[in-house]
């Protein structure tokens, strides 16, 4: 009952946190070019949605190259004998970018929604253990290596997160950059076994579950003014120069 109770509530969350479809190895916009570069999934992506000055872009795979299940996120275990359960999960891809002359990337947020639920079995004073962890990093390549960008690690998650990792401010992308973006999960459960009057044995199951979704990346932008409109610009300032320099005189 309690793994039953746990799943529906976790799936119910899942539920509302919609997937995406037409999903490709690569995005096309008017501003820049995203495209998978190679890595340990399948580094499916497609544009969820577009506006004037940002991009919003699902990782459609992410969730499920965790897990190795074709249509989950969900990794979970279950000790209803005292022997300890234990799953991991882990993946990690390269995006390349091309920027489209007259653009510029202004920012990046990679976002998302975390959901777990953990239960440790308890006999009188004895409770067993029941733990998920949950890992994020994302980094720019550069020349020498690469450069971290953000990260996040949460443990023991009971319910639903939302997260959002952002570079630091003024980071500067250039026309042509590549991110590398990690995500691990591990969810492990011990249960309690005790003796009961016959003889017999008594378990008090534990239950850790952690599962990921609507995993996106944010991209916003800004047009690169043409060298015209600097020109026009140093020239207006000019005039001005001179029109306070001649109310002077």
């Amino acid at each position: 009952m309690m793994r039953k109770a746990i799943v529906n509530s976790l799936l119910g969350l899942s539920s509302l946190l919609g997937a995406g479809a037409h999903a490709a190895s690569s995005v096309q916009t008017q501003a820049f070019t995203m495209a998978y570069g190679g890595g340990a999934g399948a580094g499916e992506i497609h544009l969820v949605s577009n506006g004037e000055s940002s991009y919003r872009i699902a990782f459609d795979s992410m969730a499920s190259d965790i897990t190795g299940q074709a249509a989950s996120g969900y990794l979970e275990a279950f000790d209803t004998d005292g022997n300890g359960r234990g799953v991991t999960g882990s993946t990690w891809g390269s995006y390349t970018f091309h920027v489209a002359d007259g653009y510029r990337i202004t920012g990046l947020a990679w976002e998302g929604s975390v959901y777990g639920g953990i239960e440790a079995g308890v006999h009188e004073d004895r409770v067993g253990t029941a733990t998920t962890t949950f890992d994020l990093a994302w980094s720019r390549a550069t020349p020498s290596g690469s450069e971290p960008l953000d990260a996040l690690a949460l443990q023991d998650l009971a319910g639903l997160q939302m997260f959002s990792l952002a570079p630091p401010m003024g980071t500067a992308y250039g026309q042509d950059f590549t991110l590398d973006f990690f995500a691990s999960a591990a969810a492990a459960a011990q249960a309690v076994v005790y003796e009961l009057p016959d003889g017999s044995l008594g378990v008090a199951a534990s239950y850790a579950g952690i599962g990921l979704q609507d995993i996106a990346l944010s991209v916003y932008v800004a047009p690169v003014p043409e060298p015209a409109t600097y020109g026009m610009l140093l020239a207006g300032l000019g005039l001005l120069g001179t029109a306070a320099r001649l109310r002077r005189r």
